[in-house]
């Protein structure tokens, strides 16, 4: 009699530790970023190290959230990896010279409305040198079309971003992109929604770029709860929470095409044509990414015109 129970108890528990596998197996599939994929299925992504991903769009350039670089000063230890499904693994890396952080974003910064801030959530990154492309690493060209009036678009995001199992490898999701964001409205953010439950953008995925029909539309900025729209208090509070894989948050993106003209006025200047910039602008873009004062901006903005 006793061996028979006990052999009752091993069967249960082998049944549930067979549910348990089995519910890890569907759980794979529903990571907080998508699904694992290959490198070269997405070439242009890149992994920075403090903590965000990144598109290549020049051999000399990686555009990223200005937020990766808001509160860090970035030295000598700073670098993108280049050509790996893992961020542990770069195929090789390069060290960041320099920062550009697009200067609204310093003015939006003090602003109450957050979707202001996922406006300008926008930084261009300056390589020590060219990149080697090959089949792992390639360029990712930017749209410059305007957005189809009152659509939504199926696009893709990949990065690598925290996922349920807390693995480092580049995963890709699919989003339904478009201009409607509850009550915060502007031409320069895009709002996306995955067409997974469960699956969305997550920390390590600031800086990824939004990809339609093969052209970089928009930057991951930020997520904010509904809430926001009829609760301002109560948004405060459920942002400070993990917003990953919830269906309860608007996750807001950097619509890149209103900032063309100063992406190409920054990535102009390199080491390989020096002054094609005015001298305003150049100074005006090295102070804000230094974090200089508005105040000291102003000013050297009157002196140099």
């Amino acid at each position: 009699m006793m061996l028979i129970k006990f052999s009752h108890k091993i069967i249960i528990f082998l049944l549930k530790l067979n549910i348990v596998v089995i519910k890890g197996e569907n759980a794979v599939q529903m990571t907080y970023a998508g699904k694992p994929i290959d490198i070269e299925e997405a070439p242009f992504t890149v992994a920075i190290t403090v903590g965000c991903t990144g598109a290549l769009i020049h051999r000399l350039w990686v555009i990223t959230a200005a937020h990766c670089f808001e509160d860090r000063s970035y030295n000598e230890a700073a670098f993108v990896g280049f050509g790996t499904s893992n961020r542990r693994y770069y195929g090789y890396f390069i060290r960041i010279t320099k920062v550009y952080i697009m200067p609204d974003f310093y003015v939006s910064y003090f602003s109450s409305n957050l979707a202001i801030l996922s406006s300008y959530d926008i930084a261009l990154i300056e390589l020590a040198k060219p990149v080697i492309l090959s089949q792992k690493i390639q360029i990712l060209k930017l749209e410059g079309t305007k957005w189809p009036k009152g659509e939504n678009r199926t696009c893709e995001l990949a990065g690598f971003g925290n996922n349920l199992f807390d693995n480092s490898e580049l995963h890709q999701s699919q989003m339904t992109v478009g201009r409607a964001c509850g009550c915060m409205k502007t031409k320069k953010m895009l709002c996306a929604e995955s067409l997974k439950i469960g699956d969305s953008p997550c920390y390590g995925d600031s800086g990824s770029v939004i990809v339609c029909n093969n052209k970089g539309v928009a930057v991951t900025s930020q997520a904010i709860p509904f809430s926001y729209c009829y609760d301002k208090k109560k948004a405060m509070k459920e942002i400070k929470k993990n917003a990953c894989g919830q269906s309860t948050y608007y996750f807001l993106f950097t619509f890149i095409r209103p900032h063309l003209k100063w992406i190409k006025e920054i990535t102009n200047y390199n080491k390989a044509n020096k002054v094609t910039l005015s001298i305003v602008p150049y100074y005006y873009d090295i102070f804000t990414s230094f974090h200089i004062s508005a105040p000291l901006i102003i000013f050297l903005t009157h002196l140099y015109r």
